[in-house]
Parts: structure tokens; sequence; C-alpha cells
């Protein structure tokens, strides 16, 4: 709500004691580049004077650079004639290497312009790097000098300018809106003020002695004087009638930009971001992230329009540390990531990245308590020792929503809790209870769970709205390979959420040291039955005995390294098949044996031979369809 300059020969401002109020004043609905109607964009000739670097560093608190002059300043400035500044600077400075002077702005040579030197400059070396202009405004002569001399200065300002005046002072808070236009005074620069559109006014003053910038209020009111001779901007001491002194920034910042001491503007993101960009680091204090409001209580979670609060749970594992068969029990080492939105938080100065939180910040927000359900303490994460521990980072959902307040002389961009999602990390390691089923081993796939659980115990937990995500880097463990899907299983009134960690056998391993040493002993086994005769008893005796206790040793192995169980298992049925066939040779040989030593060889001539091919055909045709069998159902049951 800005006023149009009306045409009042008092100066660039409207007249404001012919608005009788501020509600009236609101009800202009005019723009805020209109307040003015002289253009305060372009070259101008600001107050007092400075060495060279303070200019540069005026210029930069009016949102400007310096002015490099390639004219006249008459021909670069509104000036009247009669007016007579002193030296003023032209923007250029001394080349190190060259020893030219150059724009301090595009690094243009000085004789590319209309400018020209005195007789006898320059003539100060390395002393005098900097150069300014003669007296007079139609002047187009320079000398050098030293860049720590103090001479007027000229800013290309390139936006009409609005201050704003931060401080702890209570009446002058209570200024109605504290922004204050820069009004240029082309006739005599050091009569160049700013005002605001309430009737405050910060100007300049000189008595011919002293050079001090005042604050009047509307009449009647404290004035504020600062002695500060040069712009009055940045955090200065300033005094008033009574004596008392107060700290008051005044600058030039945009809502998006952060105000220095120095008067210098910085962009929000460079406000807390843990890299001092301001001259003292004042942009690094005050950086607390999370405002309370009054009331609030960290036992209870938000609730959305929907009455429940959306929390998203991340679980990443790392690592199957172990696997206790006789226990029964698997040990995980996890992430646990939970994000959730709390819009009852308001948050300060954020980073478009992660913002990490301190404990002593986020220990006093509502936290989600998760029971890990099915582990072996039925643990909680918050009732951990090494919470304190847990990363707690703050992400910004959309960036370009915020506001900008002031808090004494700094300000501080505030984010709505709508706006910023919480995210809570921490990495455990636990023991969970798993009920292991080895009836289909070695083809076997076991299924364990994690369960987790948000505290039912907690008041108003019934009010979130879980939703579950899983990943992991864990792709084998032993001889297991390892899958995870999630899901939400309702037991009661408590929603559980369960990452299913099916863990596949890997038997390639079992093939090589069990299942081939023991397919080979069996054709030996044939091998002797099949070629070698049964006068030869003693031979094939020997070598199927062997074949046995080989078998045997195979077997006590394979059993101690199986996991123990009431029940047989598919490695048992196989081991139990290649253990019985050698006996079953040795046994109908040890008959063949009896039948042809009992002297009645012509009548029992028709039983050998029937025993003999039962042993050498048959035998081996029911073991290679119990092995075709065998792998057939196992291969279905570790597909499926």
């Amino acid at each position: 709500m800005w006023t149009k300059c009306g045409n009042r020969s008092e100066g660039n401002v409207a007249a404001w004691p012919f608005v009788s109020s501020y509600e009236k004043l609101l009800k202009l609905e005019m723009n805020q580049k209109q307040l003015c109607l002289h253009n305060t964009i372009g070259p101008v000739m600001i107050p007092s004077v400075y060495t060279f670097q303070e200019a540069i560093t005026a210029c930069q608190q009016l949102k400007s650079v310096i002015h490099v002059y390639k004219d006249s300043i008459s021909k670069s400035l509104p000036l009247p004639q009669e007016y007579k500044p002193n030296y003023v600077w032209s923007g250029h400075k001394r080349d190190n290497l060259t020893g030219e002077f150059k724009s301090i702005l595009d690094h243009s040579l000085l004789n590319a312009t209309n400018l020209m030197w005195l007789w006898g400059q320059p003539n100060g070396g390395d002393l005098e790097e900097c150069s300014i202009l003669n007296k007079g405004v139609n002047s187009t002569q320079m000398k050098d000098t030293s860049c720590f001399n103090r001479f007027k200065a000229t800013c290309d300002i390139a936006d009409q300018l609005t201050l704003n005046l931060q401080t702890n002072n209570i009446e002058l808070m209570k200024i109605k809106s504290p922004k204050f236009v820069f009004v240029p005074n082309f006739t005599h620069p050091d009569s160049s003020r700013f005002k605001c559109y309430s009737g405050e006014v910060l100007s300049f003053n000189w008595n011919g002695t002293n050079k001090w910038w005042s604050i009047k209020t509307v009449p009647g009111q404290l004035i504020y004087y600062t002695e500060n001779s040069g712009l009055p901007l940045g955090k200065n001491n300033w005094y008033n009638s009574q004596g008392s002194t107060e700290f008051i920034n005044i600058n030039s910042c945009y809502a998006e930009e952060f105000g220095c001491d120095n008067g210098i503007c910085i962009p929000r993101f460079h406000r807390c971001d843990q890299k001092s960009q301001c001259l003292h680091g004042e942009d690094e204090l005050g950086c607390e992230m999370i405002e309370l409001p009054e009331g609030y209580n960290n036992l209870v979670p938000v609730s959305s329009d929907e009455n429940n609060m959306e929390l998203k749970i991340l679980i990443n594992i790392f690592k199957l540390l172990d696997m206790n068969l006789d226990e029964s029990t698997f040990t995980l080492l996890f992430r646990l990531e939970m994000e959730w939105i709390d819009n009852r938080l308001r948050y300060k100065n954020l980073q478009t990245g992660d913002n990490t939180v301190k404990y002593l910040e986020w220990n006093n927000i509502w936290i989600p308590d998760i029971v890990i359900w099915n582990s072996k303490e039925q643990a909680h994460t918050a009732h951990r020792s090494d919470e304190k521990y847990s990363v707690v980072r703050l992400n910004l959902v959309n960036d370009t929503i915020f506001n900008s307040e002031y808090s004494g002389h700094y300000n501080d961009f505030i984010y709505d809790g709508v706006n910023v999602k919480i995210v809570k990390t921490n990495t455990y390691t636990y023991t969970f209870l798993c009920d292991y089923n080895w009836k289909d081993y070695p083809f076997d796939t076991q299924n364990c769970n994690m369960q987790l659980l948000i505290d039912p115990e907690k008041p108003m937990s019934k009010m979130i709205k879980a939703i579950l995500e899983t990943k992991s880097t864990l792709k084998e463990y032993s001889t297991f390979s390892v899958n995870m899907t999630s899901s939400e299983v309702i037991l009661g009134d408590a929603n559980i959420l369960k990452v299913s960690i099916k863990l596949k056998r890997d038997f390639t391993p079992l093939v090589l040291n069990t299942f081939l040493p023991t397919f080979i002993l069996t054709v030996i086994n044939q091998l002797t039955n099949y070629f070698i005769g049964y006068e030869m008893f003693e031979g094939i005796i020997a070598i199927n005995a062997t074949v046995l206790m080989t078998l045997a040793s195979i077997f006590i192995s394979v059993f101690n390294s199986m996991p123990q169980s009431t029940y047989i298992k598919m490695m048992d049925i196989w081991m139990i098949v290649t253990f019985v066939y050698p006996f079953i040779i040795i046994f109908v040989h040890t008959i063949v044996h009896v039948l042809h030593k009992s002297g009645k060889q012509k009548r029992e001539s028709n039983k050998i031979k029937y025993l003999l091919k039962l042993s050498q055909f048959l035998l081996p045709l029911l073991f290679l369809a119990f092995s075709l069998i065998y792998w057939i159902v196992g291969i279905t049951i570790y597909v499926n």
C-alpha cells in the first residue's frame, strides 16, 4: 500500500500531513515503485565521503555497484552546473601486473573513455592505485590517489530501494511499516534521504561542522541519531534525546535475503549454512531450527484433516549377522528410517538439502516409538541408551513458501510445518525369533520376518497411518540367497508392519560334497554287482562293506552339519536310500553264496539266477527311478 507522490514543492514524496490517518493511507492501493516521481534507478551520488573500499561496500548496501565514469560528472549525473563537488571516485584501479588503470567492473582500460590525466599524472605508483575525477561537474581530468583517502562516491542503482529497520527497541517496533525508500537529492546529494509511507524520515544532517543521520517519527515522538557520517546502513549505534543507545540494523535486503551487520545482503540459503558469509559471522547466529508452539505436547502425534497422520517407514537391511538354529533366531544389522510431517511446528533458516538437527532440539518434539515386536527383547526404538545418537534431518517439501520475520537485529526465514518433512534414521542390531522348517532340506526356503508395531500404549497411537517400504543390499548369507517383501497385518487393534525375509538355500555345495559322492559310490556298488561273478563272494562283500563304511562317514558328517529336528528331512531320505543300497547288494550276494555252497546247485540254480537278475537290473532301475523322482520333487519345492 503506497501513495503516489504528489507535485509538492517540498520534495519527491507526498506531503504526509495531508494524509490524516494510516487507515486512509491503506486505502490508496498504489505500487511501491510509484512512491516517488523521480526515478532513483541509475547513477546517484550518495552522501558523505568514503575510502575506495568503503565506497564499494556502500554501493553494495544500496544493491548497486560503484559507478565507473567514462565522462564528466555533468554528462553522467543530473546535477546542476552550480554544484561544485569535491573529488569523486572514478571507479578505476591500477592493475598490479601492467600498471594500467582499469575499470573495477569490466576491467576496461581508462584510456578508452573521454577522461584524461592531469599533467604529470599518474605519478603515485604502488602507493596511489586508485583514481579520482578532478573538482567540478564538467571536469574530465583524472588524478591517481591512495585508495585509503576519502572522497565522494557514485552508485549505479538498479532498482527502487526499500530499507528495512530491524531493532529490539519497543518504540521503534511500533512503527507501522518500518520500510524506507531512498529519495536522492540531485541538487544537493548530501541532503538525500530515506522516507517511509507512515511518516518516518531517515535523513542526513550537517550543521557545517558535524554530520549525522537521524530517524524522525511523526512530530512529538522520539528522535534517534547516529554519528556515522556514511550511509547509516547495517548495524549501528543510534542515540536518542534521553541519552540511551540502541543497536539498529538498517538494510536494503529483499524478503528472500539476510542482512549482515555491515548492511550487505546475502541469499537466504546462506543463513545458517555453517559457512560464514557475513564479515563477522552473524549469519551463523541463532541457528536453532525448530520452533515449538505454546502448549506443544511431544507425547501426542499430530493429526491431519483425515484424522490420522501418515508415517513412512523405510527398512534397509545391511547384513544378516547370524542364524542360530538351536535357538531359532536370526540377527540383523539394519537401518530404520521414519518420515513424517508435524504441522504444529515451525522451522527456521533451512537449506534445500538435508538439515541435520541437534539432539537437544529434536528431543523436544514428538518422535514415533516403534516396538520391535518379534525381537527377543521386544525392544522399543525410543528406549535405547544410544537414542541421542540418532540422526534427525529436516527436508523442505516446498522451498518457495516461506516468511521472513525479524527477531531483533536479524531476520529469520520461517517455514510452516506442512512444508517440512522430519526424517529420523537409526542403525540397529537386533535378534529376531524365527520358526525354521527343515523338512525340505536342502531344497528348503526359510520364511522369517521382522515385525514392527507403533507402541499401542502411547496416547493416540491409532491416529497414525503407517506406510512401509523395504530395500536391502543383502543378497546372500552363507549358502542362502535373500529376498524381502513387506506387508501389513491386522492384529486386534494394532497394525503390525511385517518385513518378510525369505532365505532360499543354494544347494550347489551339497551336490558337490554329498549328492555326487554318494551317487558315484552307488554306481561302484552296482558295477561290482554286475561285472563280478557271484563266485568272487569275498571280493564283492569287501567292496560293498568299504562303500558302506564310506557312506556311513559321509552320513555322519552330513547329519552333524544339518539342523537337528524330530522329523525326517529330504536329505535324510537320500542318505538312507544310498546307505541301504549296498546293504541290499551284500544281502543278495550272501543268499546266493549260501545257495551255491549248499551242494544243491542244480536245484537252486533258478533261484540264484533270479536273485542275480534282481540285483543286476531291477535294483538299479529302482534307484534310477527314485533319483529321478527325488530331484523332480526337490527342484519343484525349491522353485516354488
